[in-house]
């Protein structure tokens, strides 16, 4: 949920099938700007269809390469910008749940509010799978968000993601997955009047809609090129294979 003030409340869930023991995992948070802060509220742990809040214990450096405080706990390591969860698992999928608050995520322009997150960044070591983000603007009350007018949004990463913008301010991005090494990213405008006068957000004093439309359209049309050479190896090497099988039949 994007706030007024400039704000973004997150719930963030993941669902992890462990095969062995395990006993941590961790998010590194290094998908910020530079003028935003970050501050986790509270951890759940889902398992056996139960779930429990995780008690938050002070980080310990030597953590960032094995042991843990034992238990069920999450620990912030602020100099890295990571949240360590632990806990006890064998052969068996669990979710663990996070809320965290970061402040100073929009930047405000004269025509314009942007907000510009990498919601799932490139540092897992395993593929994300049917990934949803549903991002909740501060549209007033009465207003209307109208895709391509007052509103717009774009989805960075995978070929194959796809992005909604419904008229109660609610865009949705859904990407089926995000391989270890790549991302998934929104960026998206809105009026500037969905901003509170105090809002706490980096101002610059110039329009810059059309700037990043035409940034946005290269973009898009650079990743539509790729789809086409995408699609025509696969047509091609489809081809090959049929060709093949008529020669190895005759």
């Amino acid at each position: 949920v994007l706030s007024d003030d400039g704000s973004l409340a997150v719930t963030e869930t993941r669902t992890f099938k462990f095969n062995g023991d395990f006993t941590c995992v961790w998010w590194e948070f290094d998908l910020f700007g530079s003028n935003a802060e970050m501050t986790v509220e509270s951890v759940q742990f889902e398992q056996d269809a139960s779930s429990r809040d995780l008690r938050e214990v002070e980080f310990v450096s030597s953590w960032r390469s094995e042991g843990g405080p034992g238990g069920f706990a999450y620990s912030v390591d602020t100099l890295f910008d990571s949240v360590y969860v632990f806990f006890q698992a064998a052969d068996e999928t669990v979710s663990v749940t996070l809320h965290y608050r970061v402040e100073g995520m929009v930047t405000k322009y004269s025509d314009i509010g942007e907000l510009y997150w990498q919601f799932v960044g490139s540092e897992w070591a395993e593929p994300s799978r049917n990934v949803t983000m549903t991002l909740h603007l501060p549209q007033p009350t009465g207003a209307t968000s109208i895709a391509g007018e007052n509103v717009r949004a774009w989805g960075h990463g995978p070929l194959d993601g796809d992005v909604a913008i419904g008229s109660d301010g609610v865009v949705t991005f859904t990407v089926p997955r995000i391989d270890p090494g790549t991302y998934g990213e929104a960026r998206v405008v809105f009026p500037t009047e969905w901003l509170a006068q105090n809002a706490t957000v980096e101002s610059w004093d110039y329009p810059a809609l059309n700037y990043i439309v035409k940034e946005e359209t290269k973009w898009a049309d650079d990743a539509n090129r790729q789809r086409s050479a995408a699609n025509a190896l696969y047509i091609g090497y489809f081809g090959a294979c049929a060709v093949f099988l008529v020669l190895c039949l005759i």
